[in-house]
């Protein structure tokens, strides 16, 4: 049964705030994708606010649900997400030489998207246990054990980026929770200290994005064309910009 006070202590500004942005990424993705030759000139348009009505049912569902489940849960939804990243190496339907989706054939589902939410309900779980542990720095190292699992296997697929995301993600709370910040020093050393045995292990694609991110010149034709692209659609645009749906690149198709 639905509890109406749910409602009654629901924050309706912060669901404002999230209309206002999802609402103003429309008009963004209506300008950028105008002139796209893809036959329907509001597929991409359709497709968000699709999206958007789909998360926006996701908030009430979740909200209906007592978030003291999540933490009597979190170590069977934390194992199933495991299971999921697993399989995603060995079932995974391929896409740009990466495996990184389940074909549900109703839809392509990416376990990595879900492992981000399950990280922050785990590492919260495991914060608010040990919290009295916050300061001491074997209590951290377990913390990370936990969010390593789940990187290491996107990692594998290879999704780097996702992979950073939970670095972010990890740090992010440690820090939130109240951890002395020499042991994040610690944990940022070691990282810079490993980065040559990282660098060895990604991808000839993977160490080129690396390089063209700092100099787009070197490919600009290739690994460095997008960023080369939003380099002069930026300063083309100049401080106030072209304006609304006006932008040459997406018109032009200079974009891919």
């Amino acid at each position: 049964m639905f509890d109406r006070r749910l409602l009654k202590n629901f924050d309706w500004q912060l669901l404002l705030v999230t209309l206002m942005i999802c609402s103003y990424g429309l008009v963004v993705i209506g300008s950028a994708t105008q002139g796209i030759d893809i036959g329907d000139p509001y597929f991409f348009l359709r497709k968000q606010a699709a999206w958007i009505a789909i998360g926006m049912l996701g908030i009430f569902v979740v909200i209906s649900l007592d978030y003291v489940n999540f933490y009597n849960w979190c170590w069977y939804i934390y194992t199933c997400n495991l299971l999921f990243l697993g399989a995603v190496l060995f079932i995974g339907s391929e896409g740009g030489g990466a495996y990184r989706w389940i074909d549900l054939k109703v839809f392509d589902f990416q376990p990595s998207e879900l492992a981000k939410i399950v990280i922050i309900i785990t590492l919260a779980r495991l914060l608010v246990d040990h919290g009295d542990k916050i300061k001491n720095f074997f209590a951290s190292c377990c913390f990370l054990f936990f969010v390593a699992i789940p990187m290491f296997l996107i990692f594998l697929q290879p999704d780097l980026g996702t992979s950073l995301v939970f670095i972010i993600i990890f740090f992010s709370m440690l820090y939130m929770a109240g951890v002395p910040w020499r042991h994040l020093m610690i944990f940022i050393c070691c990282g810079l200290a490993a980065f040559p045995l990282l660098w060895s292990r990604l991808l000839p694609y993977q160490k080129m994005r690396l390089i063209v991110f700092f100099n787009p010149e070197l490919d600009p034709l290739q690994y460095g064309y997008q960023l080369k692209q939003s380099m002069i659609a930026i300063g083309s645009g100049g401080v106030t910009g072209k304006g609304l749906f006006e932008g040459t690149q997406a018109r032009l198709q200079f974009l891919p």
